[in-house]
């Protein structure tokens, strides 16, 4: 555990906690040679580093669970050091953060040293959105892609919609890869007759915006259509898209490989189109049976995968 605050200094003294080492897998803080179960360390300005000490690690595979809180600085970015893969990962500063890796029978991997937390002043540059376009994937999604240059400290891309070119709303968020040039993709499935607008918002570590240019592609009309994505099936949620179906009570049966139903919903449905998102808790992985009943009684069958 580490303290931070001005209160305290960068040299050990009695504030600071030594480790009492056990006979299993040790996690330290290190600082003067010595190995500390709690360190109380001076507040961050721009650069620092908080050296782990990690033994008794046997060849398998493990996750750090790192939580920070009240750590975001303006400027400030905290990384993962990896010294065996020579890799960092970048951290949440106010939040919990999961971190993968292994150990095998090389030395390296479980050193000792191997692990060190490090505070860096973030070079921001600002990213260049090379190519972003929208276009119509089938009767009723539009596809929306963007490809940047410069990807250093960005945090997350947004994707914001507008049926009249003025007002926008966030419909999606993508996590940014940051490994210099990357392009990026996502599926609007709830698009309307006319044209639907798009621009693409660039957040980094620091909280600085950008944004795209315009794209925009005109839906003539929609079809009538009933559709479910994705398939297979993510996360347990179905989404049951309506578009252009009659008002009315549409009834939803999932019947499983066994012809066990395991779930029955009826939904009113108004004029035009909307989408149901359906969760089902407890499923498990194969191929189930959709049935739903439209108002008319007309029954329409959807094999589903999971």
């Amino acid at each position: 555990k580490a303290d931070i605050s001005d209160d305290f200094l960068n040299v050990l003294d009695d504030n600071d906690a030594y480790k009492i080492a056990n006979s299993s897998e040790n996690v330290s803080l290190k600082r003067e040679g010595k190995l500390l179960s709690v360190e109380r360390h001076h507040t961050i300005n721009s650069t620092d580093t908080f050296y782990l000490d990690v033994t008794n690690l046997k060849a398998q595979a493990y996750q750090w669970q790192v939580t920070m809180e009240n750590m975001n600085q303006p400027g400030i970015s905290g990384f993962l050091q990896d010294n065996y893969t020579n890799s960092s990962t970048i951290l949440n500063l106010n939040g919990s953060n999961a971190v993968d890796f292994a150990v095998n029978s090389t030395a390296a991997s479980y050193a000792a040293d191997r692990f060190s937390i490090v505070f860096t002043q973030a070079k921001v540059l600002s990213v260049a959105f090379t190519n972003v376009k929208a276009y119509q994937q089938n009767a009723n999604n539009i596809n929306v892609e963007w490809t940047v240059q410069n990807e250093s400290n960005i945090r997350q891309y947004e994707v914001e919609k507008s049926t009249d070119g003025n007002g926008y709303t966030k419909v999606n968020i993508t996590a940014a890869k940051n490994t210099a040039a990357n392009t990026y993709a996502w599926v609007d499935a709830d698009v309307e007759a006319g044209y639907n607008y798009y621009r693409i918002k660039s957040i980094d570590v620091t909280g600085k915006t950008e944004y795209s240019k315009v794209v925009k592609v005109f839906i003539a009309t929609l079809k009538q259509a009933i559709t479910i994505y994705p398939n297979p099936i993510k996360e347990g949620i179905i989404n049951l898209q309506l578009i252009n179906q009659s008002k009315g009570l549409y009834g939803v049966k999932l019947i499983n490989a066994s012809g066990e139903t395991i779930l029955i919903k009826a939904i009113q449905h108004g004029d035009g189109s909307s989408t149901e998102k359906i969760g089902i808790q407890r499923m498990a992985k194969g191929i189930y049976t959709l049935e739903i009943t439209k108002p008319a009684g007309e029954i329409m069958i959807n094999k589903l995968m999971y």
